[in-house]
């Protein structure tokens, strides 16, 4: 390598290093907040509690007051008014009427000071401030230098908050009198400007909490940030863009989106067809699995398996894997390295490595190690013929987050070319499905989140999986437990290299009319598994009425704001193309986006073209009873991919791995593990498929294999002792490469 390119590597990776701690620094910020702020809202709650037995007394009083009160108003009133009575005989009685006796002035202002006390003391706010400033100087010592030492951007909205800050780092976090309190609401004024002093501690953490705000809504960015920076930071520039708009839609393939007023049309024709089309086949009984509900909604039905496809599953009902033997785990590695050289892709971190390279057999025990929730210590005590100095230097140099998603990617090639692999691939071309998995982290981690429903008190995270229909696992990642996962879903698909989707699903949380229209931009097929669709909202350009006089039992409602799309379509398209082209990932551009107010003009024109291909796809997902079984098919198989994660954790149930590249990588050797599970099971019954001695074994064979699901792993063994000799790792089934990668050997 040339010294300048040396050092523009060496630019580059200081500058990745220092947007990575800035990052750190701001999560830690935001975090440390959040959770001062949720600890005194907790205690003004339980304050506020404790007091309402007193406060009641109080108010009892006073109301018991208000009624003597008005008692004697009407007494007064009555007396007043009696005409019997002269003028001296109802002055005489209204004296004594008013008499000390009959009512006390000083219990009365006694009831009515305890009662505003009261409410002064109890006021929500009030107590919350309190605690506030209590937990002022532990916020401080976590928050102070971290916000002195930030650089930040803002946009009008925050000027007054920038103001603050500015003023706050050129004082070294030293607060007085003299601050601004111009970004803080009426109330919050009152409680930190009083007519007696200037409530510093309170005025402190309450600008870290603006200041928190104001970074998560978007209105404050962080200069030399990763993930906080202003929306125009993210994407391809206005002004290059539309210099070279022609040439940016060509590379991210997106040229036949430039007219926006024709696609509108086409749409708008579009819609209109499967209107047509999805109502018709209902009122012609075409479609017998929905029933409508009168008001434009619907209810789906399944057609259940007839007697003839049980009968045909019960005649099939061969066993495909071997019973009589189970197959380690390394065998099974071993051999899939010996057809896929997926070991190959794992080379050096250092172009200086010139010591030999390790065996092979060091390398399987650190995939296994790491996959199986194992540390490279205890795997190195149960495992034969396996050195920990030597293990432990082969993890730490050779398995690098990029390697093992290389080796993955061998494998899944290796796949691509068995013919047996392609009887999976039915109507809906090779469908793909993603789901995540809690986990829970043994230790703190900046990548993990606490969450009761998934960790009880332990920091949780998810490992997001992509599973195709075949079995394979093309791509995962590891993300914050309390991250939306539709996000990530796109981010998968785009650096997804091996396999390419005919036809994407997740379950309902894992999708958005802004998700929607980013995966039709991005010509990706989506179809999620969507719980209740006959309520979900349908559009259309149109009006309601206009479907309505046509008898149409299923009809929109509401229409499609053409003119936002049109006005912000050169933006939507500069959005789509930053992230097909690499500039951002879909991840980071919709963290902001949605942190962002609902007036987001980008946003909101992305969400509004989102909803027509999700109408589009809700009224084929009505009309289509085989898409709806085939995205439910795929969709339990990446539950059964989730049953295998369990399964393979056999050294523990979490994470212990705190940092993110960490954690990947030990999902990662996992992912690999899970493929070469199933690689095995697709050479396996190839080789039984070329061995299959007449047509009815082939036939019955083949017929069982289509009919199940290489996620099948009840004849391996993961654990025990793990024997890594050259004669344990040897293919006990003598698999012929040359015979299960043969064209003819699907014979349909």
């Amino acid at each position: 390598m040339k010294d300048h390119d040396r050092h523009l590597h060496l630019a580059i990776f200081i500058t990745h290093q220092f947007q990575q701690l800035v990052d750190i620094l701001v999560e830690t910020f935001l975090a440390s907040v959040k959770t001062a702020v949720n600890k005194a809202e907790n205690l003004a709650k339980e304050e506020y509690y404790k007091q309402r037995q007193e406060q009641s007394g109080h108010t009892q009083a006073l109301v018991k007051d208000t009624v003597d009160l008005v008692s004697l108003v009407e007494k007064l009133k009555e007396t007043l008014n009696n005409p019997i009575l002269s003028d001296s005989e109802k002055v005489e009685k209204a004296i004594r009427l008013i008499s000390p006796s009959k009512i006390s002035t000083e219990n009365v202002n006694a009831h009515v000071k305890d009662v505003q006390e009261d409410l002064d003391k109890i006021s929500g706010q009030a107590l919350e401030m309190l605690f506030l400033e209590e937990g002022a100087t532990s916020l401080q010592l976590k928050c102070s230098d971290i916000l002195r030492r930030l650089n930040f951007d803002c946009d009008v909205k925050s000027n007054k908050l920038l103001k603050a800050i500015s003023q706050y780092q050129a004082k070294n976090g030293k607060v007085d009198d003299t601050f601004p309190v111009g970004f803080l609401t009426n109330s919050e004024t009152g409680y930190v400007d009083t007519k007696d002093s200037f409530r510093a501690k309170l005025y402190r953490i309450l600008l870290y909490k603006h200041t928190a705000a104001a970074i998560k809504d978007g209105t404050l960015s962080i200069v030399n940030s990763n993930r906080y920076r202003q929306l125009e930071q993210y994407l391809i520039s206005r002004e290059y863009f539309q210099k070279n708009r022609d040439h940016i839609l060509n590379l991210a393939d997106m040229a036949d989106f430039k007219d926006v007023k024709k696609l509108v049309e086409h749409w708008e024709l579009e819609l209109d067809a499967q209107y047509k089309e999805t109502n018709e086949h209902i009122l012609e009984n075409i479609n017998e699995y929905i029933e409508t509900d009168g008001l434009g909604g619907f209810k789906l039905t399944y057609e259940r398996n007839t007697r003839a496809e049980v009968l045909l599953e019960m005649e099939s009902d061969v066993a495909l894997f071997p019973d009589d033997q189970y197959i380690r785990i390394a065998e099974a590695l071993s051999t899939v390295n010996a057809a896929s050289g997926f070991l190959d892709e794992l080379e050096h971190n250092s172009i200086r490595y010139r010591k030999p390279r390790p065996e092979d057999k060091n390398f399987l025990a650190g995939i296994i190690a790491l996959g199986e929730h194992l540390s490279v210590p205890k795997l190195s005590k149960l495992a034969r013929e396996i050195e920990l100095a030597t293990l432990e230097s082969t993890t730490n140099g050779f398995f690098t987050l990029e390697n093992l998603r290389r080796a993955n990617d061998a494998v899944i090639r290796f796949v691509n070319q068995l013919p047996l692999a392609k009887v999976f691939i039915g109507d809906y071309g090779l469908q793909t499905s993603s789901d995540g998995q809690k986990w829970t982290v043994a230790y703190e981690s900046l990548n993990a989140n606490k969450s009761f429903k998934y960790g009880g008190r332990d920091p949780v995270v998810s490992a997001y999986t992509f599973i195709d229909i075949r079995g394979m696992f093309p791509y995962s990642m590891v993300i914050s437990g309390s991250e939306f996962e539709a996000h990530y879903m796109v981010d998968g698909l785009l650096k997804n290299d091996v396999v390419k989707s005919d036809l994407h699903s997740t379950d309902s949380h894992g999708y958005t009319e802004a998700i929607f229209g980013l995966t039709h931009l991005l010509k990706f097929s989506f179809g999620p598994r969507i719980k209740n669709p006959g309520k979900r909202v349908l559009y259309s350009f149109k009006t309601p009425t206009f479907y309505k006089k046509k008898s149409y039992p299923i009809f929109p409602r509401e229409r499609i704001n053409r003119d936002k799309i049109i006005d912000n379509w050169e933006d939507v398209l500069r959005l789509c193309a930053s992230i097909k082209l690499g500039e951002v990932t879909a991840s980071q551009i919709f963290k902001r986006l949605n942190s962002y107010s609902q007036s987001n003009p980008l946003y909101e024109a992305l969400k509004a073209f989102g909803g027509i291909p999700k109408t589009l796809f809700l009224l084929r997902y009505a009309d289509d009873v085989g898409m709806r079984k085939a995205i439910h098919r795929q969709l339990n198989k990446g539950e059964a991919g989730n049953k295998l994660d369990r399964a393979l954790a056999i050294g523990r149930a979490d994470y212990v791995q705190t940092i993110k590249e960490d954690q990947e990588i030990a999902e990662t050797c996992k992912r690999l593990l899970k493929n070469v599970i199933v690689c095995w099971n697709f050479m396996y019954l190839s080789k039984r498929l070329s061995e299959a001695k007449t047509d009815v074994e082939y036939s019955l064979l083949l017929k069982k294999i289509k009919a199940s699901s290489m996620l099948a792993w009840e004849h391996f063994v993961f654990h025990g002792e793990f024997d890594f000799s050259q004669n344990s790792l040897k293919d006990s089934q003598q698999i012929d490469l040359q015979k299960i990668l043969d064209p003819d050997l699907i014979k349909e």
